[in-house]
């Protein structure tokens, strides 16, 4: 009995295991599926296969004499590319790719990439996977599979002695077999002014479970709301979701990050201080398109008043010393729509409240160009009596103190 139970669970497992994973999109290379043919390893081109596109960089294929391709140069280091040219509709679980041939020493790194966008900029990138510079057949796990994402190889290789030091012949995505697909949201994941209503989809879940905390939604361990109606989202998150079948599977994780951002317009009476516009400026939730009021006392000219263009720019902060935090009011003008037509004269000391719409340059914190002042004070002047002697005889006057 233990045999027969023992085989029996062998069978089962090998089962599930030829059965979990199928190959959705293959990418092999040949005259038939690449654009042009190649003989340098600078060049861009891509091959299509069953209507698909992958954008090929730095890649050669021997103008298509090759059943492969090959990267790495001899004159210089590089970073060769494959990426997907528009995003793949199921969620993938692992892509396997097979390095024929590599000379390890003259690998910096090989990762592949997910994101939502194909600038694979660093808010669209969901994971980045290393892979290790050795020959065979190698299988990346996507730990957070979701349907609708670009992938991208990237070889990033040294100056070789030679060229074509790295060899790849095919590469392979998978998808789960028989497993339950992914939910969608509606709008996606990114960047907004406003508070967002998200639609949650699966045609074919039994029930659909979310978390906006960041935590993964799990029916089996009771982590989650059940989704049942549109969802508003007014404050940034990121926004979790599976869908469970009937019989209680769960679909991978569907995850989007939402950005709302804050409006920080306000007026000359609750104008920010010096410090305030630079924590907002590092606030990556702060809407920097309003223009703010800020104010402070003038700590410093920083380029002094141009005729030819008519304008200054000066530094403030909280207290006018130049150890504080600084603040920049980059090109100020006379108005929105005029320049200065004359020096205005801004004195260091004065207090000043102006208009403008945050920015930082480098490690400037600023009005961009284009603001203007809407109050202006000088220092405060104080007088007081003193009283001198002079060979014997005093003298009572008046002098002056600054703030």
């Amino acid at each position: 009995f233990t045999l027969k139970l023992w085989l029996l669970l062998l069978a089962l497992t090998a089962s599930l295991t030829a059965t979990a994973d199928t190959v959705y999109k293959t990418l092999t290379f040949s005259a038939e599926t690449n654009s042009q043919g190649v003989s340098s390893y600078s060049k861009n081109w891509y091959a299509t296969i069953d209507g698909f596109q992958w954008d090929i960089k730095y890649f050669n294929n021997n103008n298509n004499d090759w059943n492969y391709v090959k990267c790495g140069s001899q004159n210089t280091a590089s970073t060769a590319t494959i990426q997907t040219n528009k995003k793949i509709d199921k969620a993938i679980t692992q892509v396997v790719v097979t390095i024929d041939a590599i000379t390890a020493e003259y690998i910096t790194s090989i990762n592949l990439k997910t994101a939502t966008a194909n600038s694979f900029s660093d808010a669209s990138i969901k994971e980045t996977i290393s892979l290790t510079a050795t020959t065979g057949a190698q299988t990346v796990t996507i730990t957070q599979p979701e349907e609708n994402l670009y992938y991208r190889l990237d070889f990033n290789c040294k100056q070789g002695k030679k060229n074509g030091f790295v060899q790849i012949s095919k590469v392979e995505y998978f998808i789960a077999e028989g497993g339950v697909a992914v939910p969608t949201f509606s709008p996606e994941g990114g960047t907004y002014t406003e508070a967002q209503t998200v639609t949650i989809s699966q045609p074919d879940a039994a029930m659909i479970m979310y978390t906006t905390d960041g935590r993964d939604p799990s029916y089996e361990q009771e982590i989650g709301e059940l989704y049942e109606n549109p969802i508003t989202i007014s404050s940034s998150c990121t926004l979790k979701a599976i869908a469970v079948d009937d019989d209680g599977n769960e679909s991978a994780v569907a995850s989007a990050e939402y950005i709302i951002k804050k409006d920080i317009s306000n007026t000359p009476e609750t104008a920010y201080t010096a410090a305030e516009a630079i924590a907002l400026i590092d606030d990556v939730e702060s809407d920097l398109t309003k223009g703010v009021y800020v104010k402070g006392v003038v700590s410093g000219i920083e380029t002094a008043y141009n005729p030819d263009y008519g304008n200054l720019s000066f530094n403030i902060s909280d207290d006018g010393s130049t150890t504080g935090a600084q603040f920049q009011f980059f090109r100020n003008q006379k108005s929105a729509t005029e320049t200065y037509t004359e020096d205005p004269k801004i004195q260091v000391g004065e207090t000043v409240i102006g208009y403008g719409t945050l920015a930082k340059f480098n490690s400037t914190y600023e009005f961009a160009a284009g603001n203007y002042l809407v109050s202006r004070e000088s220092p405060e002047i104080h007088m007081c009596n003193i009283t001198w002697s002079v060979n014997g005889e005093t003298t009572t006057g008046e002098q002056v103190q600054g703030a």
